[in-house]
């Protein structure tokens, strides 16, 4: 279900958070903030 929601480019915040969360504290917080800056 998550999957044609990560491919579409501007994610909403909820699924940004989701992916986040799914990867390690570390790693997420490097693509969370790659993504919002």
């Amino acid at each position: 279900m998550l999957s044609p929601l990560i491919h579409t480019s501007p994610l909403p915040i909820p699924v940004r958070f989701n992916v986040t969360r799914s990867f390690p504290a570390g790693v997420g917080n490097v693509v969370l903030y790659q993504v919002s800056g």
